[in-house]
């Protein structure tokens, strides 16, 4: 398969007739327009639980790849109780903004034994400013206020209650 100069509406009825486990692969594609459509026809798809066993042994290996899957992943909320351990894999990932990517989640998820993973991961966080956002994000979770973390995001299909 051959995606190389297509435009995106190609690409997506291309990779529309691909498997689930492929498109996964394709989430850590170089090619933006090829790993955000695989990212696209995934959040459509029912391979959820597929993507988060993906995630818990690590077989999404760039940084794109990552961000790509957590976007997909948060989308679908707290249906899936396997995938704060796949928020987990994030916050624990070497590259701090993997890291932070993952803190909304783990926020909106509420559970606050997640905060001493979050404090652990603080102290190897190389910025001072990044890591008053994990301080932000565990004050949140002691607190039970989501939206102390970040007033912008509205749950407004309630996918994270």
């Amino acid at each position: 398969m051959n995606l190389k100069g297509r435009n995106y509406p190609e690409i997506e009825r291309e990779l529309a007739k691909t498997e689930p486990q492929i498109l996964i692969e394709l989430l850590d594609s170089k090619s933006i327009k090829i790993g955000d459509s695989a990212a696209g026809l995934l959040r459509g798809s029912q391979a959820h639980r597929l993507l988060i066993s993906s995630i818990l042994e690590k077989r999404i290996t760039t940084k794109f790849g990552k961000i790509r899957a957590k976007y997909i992943l948060f989308s679908t909320g707290r249906r899936y109780p396997e995938a704060l351990k796949a928020y987990l894999v994030f916050l624990n990932d070497r590259n701090d903004e993997i890291a932070h990517n993952a803190l909304l989640a783990l926020v909106f998820w509420g559970d606050k034994r997640v905060i001493p993973s979050i404090k652990e991961r603080v102290k190897a966080i190389k910025s001072a400013e990044d890591a008053k956002e994990f301080e932000r994000a565990c004050d949140a979770l002691e607190k039970s206020e989501p939206t102390s973390f970040n007033s912008h995001f509205k749950d407004d299909s309630g996918i994270w209650k």
